[in-house]
């Protein structure tokens, strides 16, 4: 209850320009950076996609000067307009935060023809975060022609289990083979 959607949101930032600055001490590609997550995990994968920045030049902290761009994205069952969420919340109390900061951090909001490639994976019996969050987003994806793709799990409720979980990793693993390594997987 300490921390809200939008510390977690400068978290995650962080860590990306972190990675970035530090990429060749731990071996890895900061032009190949892919993010993924469910539910408030895919928020917040989504938020690092669609509305990241080459970093903040006058910043006295050196991480801030870098950017926090990533390559790929990839939701399960994303909420992606959180101005209906924020207040008083016992279930979820990273949602109590001031309304007139939920706009800054509602993907819906974010989309432009510059975001990464993305695939949301939602189920259509989700009761907790409606599937209509992905249908919205995917939707604006066409309208700004970002490269997207919406996979839509017949009778799946939030949180993939058995063959849709497999099932969602197998298209995960895809996505991010095409995107990030511009190959195809072909195993498990």
């Amino acid at each position: 209850p300490r921390y809200h959607v939008t510390d977690a949101y400068a978290d995650v930032r962080r860590a990306i320009r972190r990675m970035r600055l530090n990429a060749e001490n731990y071996g890895i590609d900061d032009e190949r950076i892919g993010v993924t997550g469910g539910s408030a995990g895919g928020h917040l994968s989504l938020m690092l996609g669609l509305a990241a920045d080459k970093g903040l030049a006058d910043a006295d902290d050196e991480v801030m000067r870098v950017s926090n761009e990533v390559a790929a994205v990839v939701a399960y069952y994303p909420p992606v307009d959180l101005r209906r969420l924020t207040g008083p919340n016992d279930r979820f109390p990273a949602l109590n935060f001031p309304s007139q900061d939920a706009p800054a951090i509602s993907p819906i909001l974010h989309v432009d023809p510059m975001d990464p490639p993305t695939l949301l994976i939602h189920g259509d019996a989700d009761e907790l975060v409606n599937i209509s969050n992905s249908e919205i987003l995917f939707t604006e994806f066409q309208k700004h022609e970002v490269t997207a793709d919406f996979i839509t799990i017949p009778g799946a409720g939030h949180g993939f289990r058995g063959e849709d979980a497999v099932m969602a990793a197998r298209a995960r693993l895809q996505w991010f083979s095409h995107h990030l390594l511009g190959t195809t997987a072909t195993s498990d």
